[in-house]
């Protein structure tokens, strides 16, 4: 009997981000599921920075889904979607907020703030 993609997101509800507190299903991070056969496919895409964290969450959605009955490979993908709040899209980049050029030069200045202006950033040479 061939697995479905149903029983893959059933089996998805029941695990935890340890993050979030979400299942991956509800949360959406589980896409792409493909069912070929007995073989399953996934990718989980994190909404955010989890590097430390990939390993033990592809260990354990690919650990649940081989409890499922006549399950064969199982590949589990996981990756990071860190996406800037709604907020945040018009805001400059911090260095370029900061010195009012869009990169940075190499002229071995360093940002300092003026004693008389501590909000008035000025580059200056040591």
């Amino acid at each position: 009997m061939a697995i479905t993609e149903q029983q893959v997101k059933d089996a998805l509800q029941t695990l935890v981000d340890p993050n979030t507190h979400k299942d991956y299903v509800t949360s959406k991070s589980a896409r792409n599921i493909k069912v070929d056969g007995n073989n399953v496919s996934l990718d989980v895409q994190l909404g955010y920075p989890a590097k430390s964290q990939v390993t033990p969450i592809r260990e354990e959605i690919t650990a649940k889904l081989k409890t499922l009955p006549d399950v064969g490979n199982v590949v589990v993908n996981v990756t990071m979607n860190i996406v800037k709040h709604a907020v945040h899209q018009q805001q400059p980049v911090l260095h370029e907020a900061l010195t009012g050029r869009s990169s940075p030069r190499r002229s071995g200045g360093a940002l300092l703030l003026t004693p008389a202006h501590p909000k008035r950033i000025r580059c200056q040479r040591r």
